[in-house]
């Protein structure tokens, strides 16, 4: 256990040992007044269980590190940065000068996870010659104050970290994104629902009992929705485009320059998004040359929908306008699509001639 536990520290966390030291002097309740396991026995145990696996698998322990680590963390006497989250640098060489950067500790970050809220530690690189600074999913530019991602800093992230004190888990962007389509969740809704499951999941009999850290931290809407917009954004952009970069939010607890970033982005996003839905190439029925890598349907999640070619079917008035005529809502028989004659007798026979008045009281 003392191996595995020593094994969750990162190299680069200047505290390492005195963590593993309050962890191990918490675990076995030996009071702070009294005799105590010191860093250096524990160094010296470590190192005697790395170099002899035999002895290791001897003395291998049924506690859970990962545990010990949540209790110590819960402990609001403990300060040392004992977590199991450990988010780097994407990229361990400057993207410009490809020089080797050594990463170091930044600070510690509450990451909210589908039902539990945890802690990270946040890790950086800097590079003194290009003055940039990296971080888990971006990258900031010092002398311009400009913030940026790449494609490489957005593939396959188990946490979503732009910045701040905040990150989130992919897990948890990837249920509000399925509740917004399929249950038409709002931001509002899903953080109240969240919060509430969370809280009650703490009072359930299986759950982890740990000490209390106070006021419990809630997912805040507005901070949420701008992270999910700005991750989907970025995705977006780099699906529909060759950039290597694209500039995301400096802050995103500042309204003022949140609304002038998406002022400015608005037409490069919409231009996008038009390019992309109606540059498709046309559906063929056989899906030989000209297959399509998105299907555009209509209500019915049809392909294609032949219209009758006979307009004068449904007339609506309005008090305003003139009569507006409205094509026959039928859907022709593919044999007969040309016999034109024949359907307006027939409709007219079925007295499907409608007209409709619509008024509006103010």
């Amino acid at each position: 256990m003392l191996s595995r536990l020593f094994n969750l520290f990162e190299k680069e966390r200047p505290t390492k040992m005195e963590s593993l030291t309050q962890i191990i002097n918490a675990t076995y309740r030996i009071p702070a007044q009294k005799a105590s396991y010191t860093s250096s026995r524990i160094r010296l145990v470590i190192e005697i269980m790395q170099r002899n696996e035999l002895l290791s698998r001897i003395f291998l322990s049924t506690i859970d590190p990962v545990q010990l680590m949540a209790r110590h963390h819960a402990d609001i006497n403990s300060s040392n940065h004992a977590t199991s989250i450990n988010l780097k640098p994407f990229t361990s060489t400057c993207l410009s000068c490809n020089q080797l950067l050594v990463p170091s500790f930044l600070k510690e970050i509450t990451v909210f996870n589908q039902m539990t809220i945890g802690r990270a530690c946040i890790y950086k690189t800097c590079c003194s010659y290009c003055r940039r600074t990296y971080y888990p999913m971006h990258y900031d530019q010092i002398n311009h104050q400009r913030n940026f991602t790449t494609p490489e800093a957005m593939l396959n992230n188990e946490y979503i970290y732009f910045g701040g004190n905040v990150g989130y888990s992919n897990d948890l962007f990837i249920q509000f994104t399925s509740l917004l389509l399929h249950s038409h969740m709002n931001f509002k809704s899903f953080c109240k629902a969240y919060n509430g499951s969370v809280e009650a999941k703490k009072k359930c009999s299986y759950s982890i009992k740990l000490p209390t850290m106070g006021k419990t931290l809630n997912l805040e809407s507005k901070l949420f929705q701008m992270h999910w917009i700005q991750f989907q954004v970025a995705q977006f952009v780099f699906m529909t485009t060759k950039d290597f970069r694209f500039e995301i939010l400096e802050t995103f607890e500042n309204t003022t320059k949140i609304e002038k970033y998406l002022e400015e982005f608005n037409p490069m996003l919409y231009q996008l998004f038009v390019v992309l839905w109606t540059n498709h190439k046309s559906v063929s029925l056989k899906c030989e040359k000209n297959c399509s890598q998105c299907l555009l349907t209509d209500g019915h999640e049809k392909p294609s929908r032949l219209l009758c070619a006979h307009d004068t079917t449904c007339t609506i008035q309005h008090e305003e306008l003139s009569p507006l005529r409205v094509g026959c809502p039928r859907t022709p028989m593919r044999r007969r699509q040309g016999n034109q004659k024949e359907h307006i007798e027939k409709e007219e026979s079925r007295g499907l001639t409608i007209k409709v008045k619509i008024t509006y009281t103010v």
